[in-house]
Parts: structure tokens; sequence; C-alpha cells
């Protein structure tokens, strides 16, 4: 078996570090979710254990809350009803997988899951980055899993500190902690729109991308340099735009002169953690640069 090695720390390890992350943050966080947890929907499988731990932050094209959603080991499709299955003898509808703390109303009652369950699940995530507490509060895993059908979380605006939290943030939040999967959004592409909107909006607000820490980085690995630079508004300045919408990743052009691979091309973001692709190209580049 073979798994893809990730450089980077949990998001449950960076929620210790930080308690609550900027509306920004958060935001930027949970739409990657959601687009991962969407490409996941849209071939028809169930997440199932979506949390904090299986959740990875790491630093690509100079974003360091790039988003890896891990752990597919109690993944199903949809079509795979609990009620059908046995395990030793006792039915799934009566052993109940997952994590307590962050499954769904309809999980925990050992119910058939569909996408809203996850969104449930990105919902209490959201929450979570957003405030620094839980939106559901119990002391065991029983005590969780009636906690989900009866326990209304606060709304997320009468926490202190998040007052002048966006209603269309706070609403798209509270949503996806409705108990009943009909009264949530009605799939992760749903909700991905609605987050990336609300992105773009707080974009606008505070200015060039909050999350940077500097407006321009520079990576370099053999004789390949990545160039990013985050105030970049055409090709010629090269690099990485600062709305995630339409992400390009600053790749080297050969320079005879310097004889190295120095200046930034372009490349559009679906390559990105695309390693079979990027190989490929970096292969061509080195070709290039050899010849």
């Amino acid at each position: 078996l073979t798994m893809e090695w990730i450089n980077g720390e949990s998001l449950q390890a960076r929620i210790n570090k930080e308690r609550r992350f900027t509306p920004l943050t958060a935001v930027h966080v949970a739409l990657q979710i959601a687009l991962a947890l969407d490409a996941a929907h849209q071939s028809e499988v169930v997440h199932r254990d979506l949390k904090p731990e299986n959740v990875l932050l790491c630093t690509m094209a100079g974003d360091p809350w790039f988003v890896k959603v891990v752990d597919f080991g109690l993944a199903r499709s949809y079509d795979e009803s609990d009620e059908n299955n046995s395990l030793g003898g006792v039915t799934t509808a009566t052993v109940v997988l997952g994590t307590p703390r962050y499954m769904s109303p309809e999980q925990a009652l050992g119910k058939k899951l569909d996408a809203r369950s996850d969104l449930y699940s990105l919902g209490l995530l959201l929450y979570q980055m957003l405030s620094g507490k839980h939106a559901i509060v119990a002391s065991t895993p029983q005590e969780y899993m009636v906690a989900h059908q009866v326990q209304r979380p606060v709304p997320i605006r009468e926490i202190e500190g998040l007052e002048e939290l966006s209603p269309e943030l706070a609403n798209l939040t509270m949503s996806l902690l409705e108990k009943r999967p009909s009264a949530r959004p009605d799939n992760a592409s749903v909700v991905a729109s609605f987050l990336r909107s609300i992105e773009s909006t707080l974009n606008s607000e505070s200015g060039p991308h909050a999350m940077a820490a500097t407006n321009q980085v520079a990576e370099e690995s053999e004789d390949l340099t990545l160039l990013v630079n985050t105030t970049a508004k055409n090709p010629e300045e090269a690099t990485i735009m600062v709305d995630h919408q339409d992400t390009l990743v600053g790749l080297p052009i050969f320079d005879p002169d310097r004889s190295r691979l120095n200046r930034p091309g372009l490349i559009h973001k679906k390559l990105l953690g695309r390693s079979n692709e990027m190989a490929s190209l970096f292969s061509a580049l080195d070709d290039v640069k050899r010849g």
C-alpha cells in the first residue's frame, strides 16, 4: 500500500495552537473541505468520519492553509444500505461507526446516510474554527449521540467576539447544523458556492490576502525556482493570484544566460496536488534544461 506523504499538521493541531481562526481563514479552510467532499459525493461516497484530525493542512504554492481531507476508512457508497450489511452477526444499524463528537444526528441513529451527513460534520468544523468552541457539548460518546438529536447550538453571532460576524456566514454555519437533513443545504457544491462568495467578500473588505505573511515568497528546489507573488495582477509579474477561485501557479522558464529555470510561467490550479501530472511537467522542464 502506497500513500501520499503530506508534510503538514492536522486541523486539530492548528486549532490547539490558535483556538479560533479569523473568518477569512475559517472560510478558506471550509471551502477546500467542501470541494473535497463534493468530489467524493460526485462519486456517491460519504466520508462518515469528517473531523479535525482527518483534515490535514500543508503549505502548497505559498498557501500555508492548503487542505487535504484524509482517512476515508469509514467511507461508504450511497447505495450500501446499513440495514442490509452485517458486522459479526450484528447489523450495522446497531453498530454505529464514526466519531461521536462530529457525527450527524442520522449517523448517530444508524440510519442510511447521504452527502448531507458530511455537511453536518463540516458545519461542526466551521463553527469550531470560527468560535473556538464545540457546537454540541457532552461528556461521553453516548451523551454526544443523544445531544446531536436534541441539543441546539448557541447561535454563532451570540458568542463573544462574533457579534459582528457576517450574517451570510453565520446563516450558512447554522444551516449546516440543522438536525433534519432536508433543512441543510442540498449538497457540498452549493456550500462551496456560498463559501466562495463569502470568501470573495471578506477578501475585498480586508484588502490583500490576509493569510499571506508576506507579499512575496521564493522557494527553490535544486535548479527550479517557484516565485509566489500575492500581488501579481498579470502573467508578466508571474504567479499565484490572491483569489483562490482562479489561482494560477508560477513555474520556472529556462534562462539560457544563467543556465537555469528561473522565470515563472503559468499553470492552472487544477494540477495542484496531482502528483502524477506535476511529476510529468517537472520531468519535461528538466529535459528542456538539459537540452
